[in-house]
């Protein structure tokens, strides 16, 4: 996640998560009782053909949203 810049933040309200988007990759974070953590990158997000995509809106959870990208 080194190029580019955030463009997207959602906080999940179950599972301690954040997610930041920057390009085509999401920074997964973690809360805990000293702060926020790094947790994990979610890598060079693409369809089922192969192309690329940059996420348009993100949602944290099934509940409010179908899936966690929509196109």
């Amino acid at each position: 996640m080194r190029e580019g810049h955030n463009s997207q933040l959602t906080v999940g309200y179950k599972g301690d998560r954040s997610y930041v988007v920057r390009g085509n990759n999401i920074g997964v974070f973690r809360h805990t009782k000293d702060g926020v953590k790094y947790y994990a990158t979610i890598s060079r997000l693409a369809d089922t053909k192969g192309k690329n995509f940059v996420p348009k809106n993100v949602c944290a959870s099934h509940e409010f949203c179908e899936g966690l990208s929509q196109i």
